[in-house]
């Protein structure tokens, strides 16, 4: 997948990833490629962070 077409797929969206089953994190993709992140642990959810 390109890059135009991931920021076309994600926009809008919130993706969460897991590691061997595990919640691992959060990102919600916005317009312009900003993204904003947090790490969840457990039940636990992280202080989210902006990035770009």
């Amino acid at each position: 997948m390109t890059a135009e077409e991931f920021d076309a797929f994600g926009t809008g969206k919130t993706l969460r990833y897991l590691v061997d089953g595990v919640p691992y994190g959060a990102e919600r993709y916005r317009e312009n490629r900003r993204v904003t992140w947090s790490f969840v642990k457990g039940q636990d959810v992280a202080e989210c962070e902006d990035g770009v």
